[in-house]
């Protein structure tokens, strides 16, 4: 679990390469279907290996958190692992033991989700353990007395001790605005201290049944051989009828916003510059997402990206700089720019944003060039290509699809689009969404000494 900022870069490069893998004989296609109780069920071999890769995404996460019960969702995702159910005997991380497996998990705004690493022979045992889990788990008051003081602490380091998780979480309240993005998934402070076992019990009773849940398994398996274990293990499990969930739009041009911040462990100076935009959403065929992904990509992709170029390399005006848009999610969202000036220089935050409008305005009065968008496709292609070495990422890329209610398939169709955008649509996309009016600005600076800033 982390901050959104640092979750949003890190989903970006685990999650969001985008682009369809290729079918071999070692690799094949995904495999899709429901069982009659609601839970989505995602196939694909891999031959590669004697291992699997198994993963349950539950479709709740911080925005489906309410004023009082931020960090809940994360709260249960610790008391996941606190013991096991009656589907199988011992303790949780003993079975794990047993089996030689490697789980783990994670809580985002938009789901949370369990992931597990084992030989394929275990697998039979594993969904055990999650249809277990899926199906009854109690949140016993000892167990959340300890829990609750390892999440306390967590907290802490994440959102008071860290300079950087401290400046994603206040910076993100005011880049959304209305949007259920805006609140910290760790929760707010008051509401992670007066989080209790029956809270965590009654999130868990509300949220994970398997009409809002996904099961993903890649790796060394049989299709029929899996389809008749995932039936034994999860078919049980009654559906449930789950609160209602519906996701929030931002405002259109809320206007430009800015945060200052000061840290005593911030090691220099830093900025964020965010942009409020479009996410893709199921079913649309807006061609504006495809078009911002391939800006942000010209912007900041591979050595030769102009951010880089130009404010690293030529001008030296920042020791670093990137800029990240994860274009999937329930809420809209934001493109950021991030980075460090060159205090070797003297140069200021302020200064390298001055020069990152400089080249947003180039790309609003020129179009891009068709070879930069050759070169931005060909990058994002390649790194998918890298990303078939593991398993857990192939299914990460699966696994966010299905909670997120698309196809697949739709993979292959967005590198397709992303092939047939336009330098003139890249161009339209800068001028209506990269303006002031969209704009959240944040500076995070060293604690001042003797009132003086660094």
């Amino acid at each position: 679990m982390g901050h959104p900022c640092s979750l949003l870069k890190l989903l970006t490069s685990l999650l969001l390469s985008l682009h369809l893998f290729n079918v071999t004989e070692a690799h094949s296609a995904a495999t899709r279907y429901e069982l009659s109780n609601g839970l989505t069920v995602v196939l694909q071999p891999d031959h590669r290996a004697p291992v699997v890769e198994v993963q349950v995404w539950y479709s709740v996460g911080g925005m489906d958190e309410s004023g009082g019960l931020t960090g809940v969702s994360h709260a249960l995702e610790h008391m996941m692992f606190k013991g096991a159910p009656n589907t199988v005997s011992g303790d949780f991380n003993s079975i794990m033991n047993t089996l030689g497996a490697f789980s783990n998990a994670f809580t985002s705004t938009d789901y949370t989700v369990f992931h597990n690493s084992l030989i394929n022979n275990r697998l039979p045992v594993m969904l055990a353990v999650e249809a277990g889990r899926m199906s009854h788990i109690t949140v016993r008051e000892q167990d959340f007395a300890t829990e609750h003081q390892v999440i306390l602490k967590e907290w802490r380091a994440g959102s008071i001790d860290d300079p950087e998780g401290f400046a994603d979480e206040r910076f993100m309240t005011i880049a959304h605005v209305i949007s259920p993005y805006r609140q910290p998934v760790i929760g707010w402070s008051d509401d992670v201290q007066s989080l209790t076992a029956q809270k965590v019990q009654d999130w868990y009773n509300q949220w994970y049944h398997p009409n809002n849940a996904s099961l993903v398994i890649v790796g060394d398996i049989d299709i029929p051989e899996t389809k008749s274990l995932v039936e034994k293990y999860f078919s049980k499990i009654p559906r449930k009828i789950l609160p209602a969930s519906l996701p929030v739009r931002e405002l259109n041009e809320p206007g430009e916003r800015q945060i200052k911040l000061t840290h005593p462990q911030a090691p220099t100076l830093s900025f964020w510059m965010a942009f409020n935009v479009p996410a893709i959403k199921q079913d649309d065929n807006d061609w504006e997402p495809y078009a911002l992904r391939m800006l942000t990509g010209i912007l900041d992709e591979g050595y030769s990206a102009r951010v880089e170029t130009e404010l690293v390399r030529n001008k030296n005006i920042a020791t670093s700089i990137g800029a990240f848009y994860h274009p999937l999610g329930r809420s809209d969202t934001l493109l950021v720019f991030y980075g460090e000036p060159n205090q070797t220089q003297q140069v200021k935050s302020e200064q390298v944003i001055d020069a990152i409008w400089t080249l947003i305005n180039e790309i609003k009065q020129t179009p891009p060039s068709g070879d930069e968008l050759r070169r931005v496709h060909s990058q994002i292609t390649a790194q998918d290509v890298f990303s078939e070495d593991d398993l857990s990422t192939i299914a990460f890329k699966l696994g966010e699809l299905t909670a997120l209610g698309l196809p697949v398939e739709w993979q292959e169709n967005y590198s397709k689009k992303l092939k047939t955008i336009t330098p003139e649509q890249i161009q339209q996309v800068a001028r209506k969404y990269l303006v002031p009016q969209r704009l959240t600005t944040g500076f995070l600076n060293p604690e001042s000494v003797n009132g003086k800033q660094p």
